[in-house]
């Protein structure tokens, strides 16, 4: 190593430092900016599908959702999960598993009593 900092090393013009510390701002914009992100599709229930569990998306959002939007997924570095669409993030709640069409209750209601 010391003989490759020999070789490459350049010596500063100006030895003052020259970084700008972080605004309030940014510095809420950190965990977003060291988080993996995936995109995913927003499913026709509102449904979202990330690393083998299903979320379903609430119905007071800061930004209008639509079906098949293609969202932003934020995998942090702690473990948390969040959802981003426009620059807002969105609300969602974790479910067991996704209930297939055939299965749902009121499918098989509707079919029992027609």
């Amino acid at each position: 190593m010391r003989e490759y900092n020999e070789k490459f090393s350049v010596l500063p013009v100006q030895p003052a430092n020259l970084h700008q510390r972080l605004t309030a701002k940014e510095q809420t914009q950190l965990p977003a900016i060291f988080s993996r992100q995936y995109t995913r599709t927003v499913q026709n229930d509102f449904t979202i599908s990330f690393n083998n569990q299903w979320y379903q998306l609430t119905d007071d959002q800061s930004v209008t959702v639509a079906k098949q939007d293609r969202i932003t997924v934020e995998e942090h570095l702690d473990g948390t999960v969040k959802f981003r669409l426009r620059g807002k993030y969105l609300n969602y709640r974790i479910i067991p598993k996704r209930i297939p069409k055939k299965a749902q209750p009121w499918v098989l209601a509707a079919v029992a009593n027609p």
